[in-house]
């Protein structure tokens, strides 16, 4: 098998505020867009044919990708699902067996060679990893011991494996099933309202109920599903701790520099790359990455397994927390702080103190805090379309969109969202979600009287 399809049409809805100027699965994961860092793994376990299936945002994804050999992309023209998406993709290629992927996930290595390397006579393998609570979106494996499935369930027990987004499949028993679609999402219980689309899922839960047989291996390494924006950051923390257990030890491309008054422990894993540099007084915490030409200097503090992309400036006592993943071109200076992701050509500055997913182009007044913690100790609930649900993992983070402002002094609250192209002006104190396109200013009441000498009994 050498053929893969990489699906990357819809319009990921659930991931706003970064799912407007952009295609989510171009959203860089430790630098790397979802898409290209998937592209890539399946270069590496020997996939010669990549089809990508493109729609909304189709120059994004073809942008991060097109320069990858073997890479050919298809559009699906109507946003009919993820089932029509995959049925454009083997229409593409004449390949007997196909391997095909969620365009949206992000996962070890060893996950997708476990699948691609099991040998079965099924007509189709899944991949199948656990289901971790409080998850929103999520399609069940009912598998047994041999790892043979009977269904695949939308929103099944969460006990079973869900499904991982991935499987190998004949191409004709797939193709043959998709088409067989009834125009809705048929792998769910009684009293369910599902949408009117083809589903992957579904489609495979109609080979189950065919009387074909159909297998799930279990993958041993982490899998996430990136649907929403604090699947974001659980992306980009798994995927940078996977960089820093490839490589250990002081690695230091060309043209990078230490100087001798930096504060680094001993044993410390330290990637530098080309021109990287870590400068006076500098303390290291921890694992580092610093991506090209990229820069601590001049008395940063940067946490345990922070992240700086490429061309990136911390400076002036600003601290970067554990696990951080600071995007290209940022710049983190004065004593700001940060925790958390943010993506390009962001600045922070001057005593803001913020716990985010950053979008791009954005800029941070001074003072800017973003609380991380409720008084009531709970993680807010987000409405997501017309439901609400309450994130498992990051959900006391503040998430703002991209080309975002904050003036001095702005506040935004634990699990707030801002929409792109929004401003947040001085002195607001931030409760609720703001969407696309709004400016947020503070109405201040004043009391004027006389005051002078008299005051003070002169």
């Amino acid at each position: 098998m050498h053929t893969a399809i990489l699906l990357a049409a819809g319009l990921g809805r659930g991931a706003w505020p970064y799912s407007g100027l952009r295609q989510k699965v171009t959203l860089a994961v430790a630098q790397t867009p979802i898409i290209r860092r998937l592209a890539l793994q399946l270069c590496d376990l020997g996939m010669k044919e990549i089809l990508i299936v493109v729609g909304h945002g189709a120059g994004a994804v073809r942008a991060c990708t097109t320069d990858i050999p073997g890479v050919r992309f298809c559009e699906q023209s109507a946003r009919t699902g993820c089932g029509d998406a995959a049925l454009v993709g083997l229409t593409m290629t004449d390949a007997d067996r196909v391997l095909i992927c969620c365009g949206d996930i992000v996962t070890g290595m060893g996950n997708l060679k476990t699948l691609t390397a099991t040998k079965s006579d099924a007509g189709a393998v899944l991949l199948g990893v656990p289901t971790p609570p409080g998850l929103a979106v999520w399609d069940s494996i009912d598998v047994d011991a041999a790892g043979v499935v009977s269904g695949v369930w939308n929103k099944g027990a969460r006990r079973l494996p869900r499904f991982g987004g991935a499987v190998v499949a004949e191409a004709r028993l797939l193709r043959e099933t998709l088409e067989q679609s009834p125009g809705y999402v048929d792998n769910v219980g009684v009293g369910a309202m599902p949408p009117a689309e083809n589903n992957l899922a579904a489609a495979l839960n109609r080979l189950c109920a065919r009387g074909q047989a159909v297998a799930c291996v279990l993958g041993d390494e982490f899998l996430v599903d990136v649907n929403r924006p604090w699947d974001l950051v659980e992306a980009n923390q798994r995927a940078n701790a996977a960089l820093f257990a490839e490589r250990r030890g002081m690695v230091a491309a060309e043209n990078a520099s230490i100087h001798e008054s930096a504060d680094i422990p001993a044993g410390a894993t330290i990637l530098l790359g080309d021109g990287a540099r870590i400068g006076k007084r500098v303390i290291v915490e921890g694992d580092l990455i610093l991506g090209p030409n990229a820069q601590a200097i001049s008395g940063a503090i940067l946490g345990a397994r922070a992240h700086l992309g490429a061309y990136s400036v911390v400076r002036e006592y600003a601290r970067v927390h554990d696990n951080a993943i600071v995007g290209a071109h940022n710049v983190l200076g004065h004593c700001a702080e940060f925790a958390g992701v943010s993506f390009e050509h962001v600045l922070l500055w001057h005593y803001c103190c913020i716990t985010a997913v950053i979008g791009a182009h954005t800029d941070i007044g001074a003072a800017t805090c973003c609380g991380t913690w409720r008084f009531d100790d709970t993680v807010r609930e987000q409405r997501i379309d017309t439901h609400y649900e309450r994130p498992p993992y990051h959900g006391g983070m503040t998430f703002l969109g991209d080309r975002v402002r904050t003036g001095v002094n702005a506040v935004i609250n634990p699990g707030v969202r801002v929409g792109q192209h929004s401003c947040i002006g001085p002195g607001v104190i931030l409760y609720d979600d703001v969407q696309d396109g709004q400016l947020v200013l503070a109405k201040q009441e004043q009391v004027i009287k006389p005051w002078g000498p008299e005051r003070y009994c002169w």
